[in-house]
């Protein structure tokens, strides 16, 4: 019988809980993953910025890795123009230390092939592959997703 009695109160609390979880206006989720060799990798809350110096614009986009162990920067340079969807070459880092000052760890390269698939302001998405290099060793790199807020 006491049930009864808090039923119309359980029921006003979860009307509460449903509609305070309901966002609008939320920003879009990010993402940021690519595989270097065999071995993929997603970096959680990755983030952007439209870096713009001396009239060049470029677009770099920073993550860490799920342990926090490695630091990653795609670097992509967009011209001189507005921002715009198409085919880029970015530089990449990836690297054990956020200084870079251990480079026996860090692995980089200037011929990221980049796809932009859109740029609209607010957020990029696009594609990435290459090749990675620490000396001369080298790593494949590939299926590189990007999905970031700026």
């Amino acid at each position: 019988m006491r049930l009864y009695r808090c039923m119309p109160c359980l029921a006003l609390a979860l009307m509460f809980l449903v509609t305070a979880c309901q966002k609008n206006g939320a920003a879009p989720i990010t993402s940021f993953a690519f595989q270097l060799d065999t071995v993929l990798y997603t970096l959680p809350g990755g983030d952007a910025t439209i870096l713009d110096t001396l009239g060049q614009k470029a677009l770099q986009v920073r993550g860490v890795t799920n342990n926090f162990a490695q630091n990653v920067i795609l670097l992509v340079k967009l011209g001189n123009a507005t921002p715009q969807p198409g085919n880029y070459y970015g530089t990449m880092i990836f690297a054990d230390s956020i200084l870079l000052s251990d480079y026996a760890s860090t692995w980089i390269s200037d011929s990221v092939r980049v796809n932009l698939s859109a740029i609209d302001g607010k957020q990029a998405t696009g594609t990435f592959s290459g090749e990675l290099f620490q000396n001369e060793k080298f790593r494949i790199l590939s299926n590189g997703t990007f999905s970031v807020n700026y």
